[in-house]
């Protein structure tokens, strides 16, 4: 009788640990839904900010030829 009592006090056991499990499960798994989330945002904004950034560089690119251009058509007036 006494091992009965010892395994029904196992069972118990192990059905109290797999209950807590469960609930731990769960709630992993909505801080993961979570994460991925903010995760697909943070990608979306980096991925908008890198495009901005390109468009800024390619500005700048821009802005740096015409000056240049500048530059050299004012000096070579001064030349003449």
């Amino acid at each position: 009788m006494q091992a009965l009592s010892i395994l029904e006090h196992k069972v118990t056991e192990l059905l109290t640990l797999v209950s807590q499990l469960k609930a731990e499960n769960s709630k992993l798994s909505a801080q993961n839904a979570e994460l991925k989330y903010k995760l697909e945002t943070v990608e979306q904004t980096t991925s908008a900010k890198c495009d901005e950034y390109d468009q800024e560089v390619t500005s700048a690119q821009v802005m740096v030829d015409s000056l240049i251009k500048d530059i050299d058509a004012a000096v070579g007036c001064e030349r003449v």
